[in-house]
């Protein structure tokens, strides 16, 4: 049904655009919110319909975006191609340790001789099947090495999800920074435009000067080019967040400073890192290639068992055969040896150098962590403070006591100090992400 009429089409129109306005803002967190914003709207015939339908869509963009950190970790670790990523590198090493068996593959052999000459003509029919034992122990350690890799790879999947847990974290502080800042600038300007008008009309009545008006014009139209900036900072970091949890126009449900808790100390570097215990399993993996490598040169076993059949001059004979042979390693050089025991004396340096990386990493990272923590809680008594030199300049301004380049120094100063603390807190959501992540990913 449309609008049969101009006040129907001109209510539908307002009701829409109370609605943009309502998601674009991300204010709303209750359905009587909706209902309240929207009562003013003249009613008509298609109010109902319209009404519905536009509260429901409304609606579900309210409860689908609001996040906790909480949350938005739960999205992130469920999202369909994440989870497909880490089973098809999980399925693919654990197939190939199941490739490599404790025997090769069989030989079957089938051959037909027919011998003719002066004695006269014969034939010879002989089918078997060869085995070779693998009594060298090469296949038993290569299955040892694949074994191994698939184990690396099962520590690699949870040192991803670690990582992307990190990012998640992070990219929920920058979306929650962001926002906190453009309320501050949209609180700023909302004074600035009160004291605008109220300069307006003082002016009209020539109780107070042009200068005035101007300054603050000026002032607002400042706030209003950083608000728009601001503005475009929350979609690209917001929608940055939406992409690691799939949820479309995800926003924080949480402030920044509720982010922030108390630093544990650091972990020691044992085997509490999966990235870690991955470098581990390479290295023992490195050591039975090194292993297999060398054991190729020892001679190995086949055994051989099959059936022959012979037939000459009318007269025919059979019997089943058996065989032994032997592989000659004659042609083997030393080269593959020494390659697989160079790749695992590198796979141990770079297990040595990584954990005392990763010791240095923790260090580095709790220090950081603990600094920021406690410089985001004196930055957020400092934003408290800040939000009430806005008033006393407000008062003093309309006491007369200061001039309205006080008056805007006020309201500069605190929401530099608001955007200060914000900033800070941010940075120290951050800082406990990367320590979270230098220990293990989890608190």
């Amino acid at each position: 049904m449309f609008p049969t009429d101009y006040d129907d089409l001109q209510g539908s129109v307002d009701l829409t655009i109370r609605i943009a306005f309502l998601r674009a803002l991300s204010v709303v967190d209750h359905p009587e919110f909706i209902m309240k914003s929207l009562l003013p709207v003249r009613p008509s015939r298609t109010y109902s319909i319209v009404f519905l339908a536009f509260t429901a869509l409304a609606t579900q963009s309210v409860f689908a975006g609001p996040l906790s950190e909480a949350e938005a970790l739960a999205r992130a670790a469920s999202v369909p191609d994440a989870m497909a990523l880490d089973v098809a590198n999980r399925d693919a090493a654990t197939a190939d340790a199941q490739t490599v068996r404790r025997f090769e593959n069989p030989e079957i052999h089938v051959g037909r001789e027919r011998v003719s000459g002066s004695l006269g003509a014969g034939t010879e029919l002989t089918a078997d099947i060869t085995q070779p034992l693998g009594i060298n122990g090469v296949t038993g350690r290569l299955r040892a090495a694949a074994q191994a890799e698939a184990q690396a790879v099962e520590a690699d999947i949870t040192r991803g999800r670690a990582v992307r847990a990190a990012e998640v974290r992070k990219s929920y502080a920058e979306c929650a920074a962001s926002t906190e800042r453009l309320t501050i600038l949209i609180g700023q300007d909302a004074r600035l435009r009160e004291v605008e008008r109220i300069i307006s009309l003082r002016a009209g009545v020539g109780d107070t000067a042009g200068y005035d008006l101007r300054r603050v014009r000026l002032e607002a139209r400042s706030v209003s080019v950083q608000k728009a900036l601001a503005d475009g900072e929350v979609r690209a970091t917001c929608a940055t967040l939406s992409r690691l949890t799939s949820e479309p126009d995800a926003r924080p449900s949480e402030p920044l400073f509720a982010l922030l808790q108390p630093i544990r100390p650091a972990l020691e570097a044992t085997n509490s890192r999966s990235d870690l215990e991955a470098q581990r399993y390479r290295v023992s993996a490195a050591e039975a290639q090194a292993d297999a490598a060398r054991r190729q040169r020892i001679p190995d076993l086949a055994v051989g068992a099959g059936y022959k059949r012979i037939s000459e001059g009318g007269l025919s004979a059979s019997g089943a055969t058996i065989s032994l042979g032997i592989k000659l390693p004659i042609f083997n050089g030393n080269g593959a040896s020494r390659a697989a025991d160079a790749r695992k004396r590198a796979a141990e340096a770079d297990l040595a150098l990584s954990s005392s990386a990763i010791a240095a990493e923790r260090e580095a990272a709790f220090a950081r962590a603990v600094a920021a923590y406690e410089a985001a809680i004196l930055a957020q008594s400092s934003a408290e403070d800040a939000s009430r030199v806005a008033d006393i300049a407000d008062a003093a301004y309309q006491g007369g006591e200061t001039d309205i380049t006080d008056l805007i120094d006020g309201y500069r100063a605190a929401a530099e100090a608001q955007t200060a603390a914000v900033e800070i807190a941010e940075r120290a959501a951050k800082a406990r992400a990367e320590h979270l992540l230098a220990q293990q990913g989890e608190e």
